[in-house]
């Protein structure tokens, strides 16, 4: 197994992210104080600084940076356009050059794929559900017409798909005018990212892949040859995956990660801690998915699909079901799996009896 450390995919993920964050950041309040933490007081005022860009066109974040899943995956027009493979910014024209090269099939399919993997999740089946709507431009529109965006929403990517290469142009001249006020502001947190990067690549150095198990035991890390690592600021307390295929993973891990999420759950005493797992167990969705899993490991689109709720809502419940450490991700033929993890029920129960003293 090979791990590696990369920054320079993280700058290209904190820039793209910090126009959504932008866009959305009422939305990212919401998502912050429901897990109950802290925005960092630098990166509230980056994106000030950057809300005040006098260059900003309003109109051009909002069509391409604007959230159409409520932040349970980010799913935008610009990220679609982008894509979701893992970019460097020092091949940043570059990208923007093959982006501006693509054809307008490719586009097209790019954004409904992002749309339907938020829908439905499984890989395999999204290809197998692109194929029945993507006949025709006047298909891909009748599907968008039934799906739960609002009007302004289906509206701008009916635009999109009608005129995609144009929106692609616009995109990229759009982050080009933004990348010199990115990097003016980003270097208000070069001591930030040198410390952080420094401690980063120690622990990486030091303890492998043990310390990504320490950060989150929802992925199973020794499936894969290859692992990279990169920081994330803007996404400050964030951990992101991309799992390529089989052998590659990729991981973004936020500088406050550790300190907002990992401490604040270790750092508790027994009653916070098993009070999370609790408060999970006790929602009634999150209770039917770990009874779905008691029997047998299932993908997204599986539970989703037996509890009659969307797959986004299942990447929700899963992102709180895996702070607490009840359900685990296993990948398996190219389809990610979700599995119950027993052990963490069981020492509930034990905390339970040894409280009320049932035995």
């Amino acid at each position: 197994m090979k791990i590696i450390f990369d920054e320079a995919i993280g700058i290209f993920n904190d820039l793209v992210f910090s126009l959504y964050m932008l866009e959305n950041m009422n939305l990212m309040h919401k998502i912050i104080d429901e897990y109950g933490i802290e925005l960092d007081k630098d990166i509230v005022r980056f994106i000030e600084n950057i809300g005040k860009w006098k260059g900003l066109d309003r109109e051009k974040l909002r069509f391409f940076f604007h959230d159409y899943n409520n932040g349970t995956q980010l799913v935008s027009i610009g990220g679609a356009t982008l894509g979701y493979e893992e970019h460097r910014i020092d091949n940043f024209n570059e990208v923007l050059m093959d982006i501006e090269k693509k054809k307008e099939e490719e586009l097209i399919k790019n954004l409904i794929k992002v749309i339907l993997h938020s829908i439905i999740g499984n890989s395999n089946l999204v290809n197998e559900k692109y194929k029945e709507i993507c006949s025709s431009k006047r298909d891909i529109i009748e599907y968008i017409k039934n799906l739960s965006y609002t009007p302004e929403e289906k509206w701008n990517l009916f635009l999109f798909i009608d005129e995609p290469k144009k929106y692609a142009l616009e995109l990229c001249n759009f982050l080009r005018l933004y990348k010199p006020i990115f990097e003016n502001y980003y270097k208000n947190l070069d001591k930030i990212r040198e410390k952080f990067n420094k401690y980063l690549k120690e622990k990486i150095e030091e303890e492998g892949i043990e310390y990504l198990n320490n950060l989150s035991k929802a992925i199973p890390y020794k499936q894969f040859e290859n692992i990279c690592i990169y920081p994330l600021y803007i996404g400050f307390c964030s951990i992101n995956y991309n799992m390529i295929d089989d052998k590659n993973i990729f991981v973004g891990i936020g500088f406050k990660y550790e300190d907002y999420v990992l401490r604040r759950l270790k750092d508790t005493d027994e009653y916070d801690k098993y009070n999370l797992i609790l408060k999970a167990i006790s929602d009634k969705s999150k209770f039917s998915i770990i009874k779905l899993l008691m029997e047998r490991e299932m993908y997204g689109m599986e539970i989703a699909e037996r509890l009659n709720l969307t797959t986004a809502t299942i990447s929700h419940h899963m992102s709180q079901l895996f702070l607490a450490e009840i359900v685990l991700m296993d990948k398996q033929e190219g389809k990610v799996y979700y599995k119950l993890n027993k052990e963490t029920l069981k020492n509930t129960i034990k905390y339970l009896n040894n409280q009320f003293k049932l035995d």
